[in-house]
């Protein structure tokens, strides 16, 4: 049984992947000639393991006997672009996410909703590169923003899946109320609100966090119309996928003063693929209170340690005929 690897196993992946994974699979990697360099073998392969891009429609087709395509993250958007969903459909190929990031991306929420709440970055450089012990901040402390404390403020999260309800968890410990932006209206004892309606939703949150997959309902949700329904100097966090927002009208609420703060670890341009590399936006963000990461925040070893774990076990179930677990529903855009 020929499984096929889209990501380049460390050797502590390798440790995991030889206790955790069934003995009866047989790994197989794609050289740099790309679908030439497997040759036969690529018949033969059963199922795909790693990046969500690593799974194109050419490879899908080649690839005669493939019953399962399985990411190591939570996202699934590029596997279901295009012609790829009617293909997998068609064939009866399942799609398979780990989701094993739920704790990592929610600490590292946590961290960047404080780190821009305090000016942690541009603090840091003034005092390092120019000695600037921030005088004039902390005299100017009571204008300019909603203020620097996560305490009694409202975070607001756009999707209520695992990710946004471990977030949602550790924001209590911060004495924050918390609320989420949803499809349908349903019972969530645990919400101080939550709403349907954009604007309303926008109009109650401090901080408001995107926790959403990329759809045609979520793409540009956050525009120039959207931001200014949100609170003046609230907080927006996008943790998700990048064109969600529209980066344009988020350079201009910051420049404006309208947003106090950003963070982002995902960005427009990751959406024209290939290997990301160079400034992250057609904007130029210097000098504003902002913090780019480059689309890290589930990326620690534990989350790869239980997603590695995670497929192993689908594996398992594979080679023995069980049926698999952690599937995307292919006929629900609400994956």
């Amino acid at each position: 049984m020929k499984v096929l690897l889209r990501f380049d196993p460390t050797k502590e992946d390798l440790e995991v992947m030889k206790t955790q994974w069934p003995s009866e699979i047989e790994t197989i990697e794609m050289g740099p000639g790309g679908i030439a360099d497997l040759g036969e073998s690529v018949k033969d392969i059963v199922a795909i393991v790693g990046s969500m891009k690593g799974a194109n429609l050419e490879l899908i087709k080649a690839a005669e006997n493939l019953r399962v395509i399985h990411t190591l993250g939570h996202g699934v958007d590029a596997i279901l672009k295009g012609e790829n969903r009617a293909e997998l459909i068609k064939r009866g190929i399942a799609v398979g996410r780990t989701n094993p990031a739920g704790i990592s991306i929610s600490e590292f929420t946590l961290m960047n909703m404080i780190a821009i709440s305090r000016r942690l970055i541009s603090i840091h450089n003034s005092l390092v590169n120019d000695g600037d012990w921030s005088e004039k901040l902390k005299a100017d402390r009571s204008t300019g923003c909603i203020g620097g404390e996560l305490n009694d403020s409202t975070l607001g999260l756009i999707g209520y899946g695992n990710i946004a309800q471990q977030i949602a968890h550790r924001a209590r410990a911060f004495n924050m109320n918390v609320g989420a932006l949803i499809r349908r209206p349903r019972t969530i004892p645990e919400l101080d609100f939550q709403e349907t309606d954009l604007k309303k939703f926008l109009a109650k949150s401090d901080y408001v966090v995107i926790m959403a997959p990329l759809t045609s309902l979520t793409r540009n949700l956050i525009n120039a119309e959207s931001i200014s329904w949100m609170k003046d100097g609230a907080y927006l966090l996008n943790m998700s996928r990048g064109p969600i927002i529209d980066e344009g009208a988020v350079h201009a609420a910051l420049k404006s003063g309208k947003l106090s703060g950003v963070a982002l670890d995902v960005f427009e341009v990751e959406e024209k693929g290939g290997k990301m590399k160079g400034y992250p936006s057609q904007y130029d963000f210097s000098g504003l209170n902002i913090v780019f990461t480059p689309h890290l925040c589930g990326a620690t070893k534990e989350s790869r340690v239980r997603a590695l774990t995670i497929v192993g076990a689908n594996l398992k179930r594979l080679v023995s005929g069980e049926p698999l677990k952690n599937l995307v529903d292919l006929h629900n855009d609400e994956y």
